[in-house]
């Protein structure tokens, strides 16, 4: 389970062994600040299917794109335009959280980011503002 903290950028992993605490300058009223990303396992899936579909993808900004659940392993990112260009063709060592650098060059639009891990494939769509 994680707790994504929208105000600071950062995610923090709960787990049995570890412990948050944050001091707030300002009172909270409504929601968007945090967000808690968990993980559940269904009993009809594989173990495979459990962890590619707990795995998120999106862009923090313009130039990054950020890949959550990629907890160990090699993976490779492909992102296409959406008339099936290639844009990115990158790799990474999965460490729980992954932000990959996007070019300068890329435009506003739609995009599809490919995942592939030991665990399988997955297409996710994005949009860059």
């Amino acid at each position: 389970m994680y707790l994504e903290d929208k105000e600071d950028d950062t995610f923090t992993l709960l787990d049995d062994t570890s412990s948050f605490t944050t001091v707030l300058s300002d009172a909270l009223n409504g929601i968007g600040r945090f967000y808690l990303h968990t993980r559940t396992e269904s009993s009809l899936g594989t173990s495979n299917d459990f962890e590619i579909n707990n795995i998120s993808m999106y862009t923090t900004s313009e130039e990054n794109l950020r890949i959550i659940g990629v907890q160990s392993g090699p993976a490779f990112v492909v992102i296409y335009d959406i008339l099936g260009k290639q844009i990115i063709n990158t790799s990474f060592e999965g460490i729980g959280v992954n932000d990959i650098a996007l070019p300068s060059s890329i435009s506003e639009g739609v995009y599809i980011v490919r995942l592939k891990t030991e665990t399988g494939i997955i297409n996710k769509k994005i949009n860059l503002k």
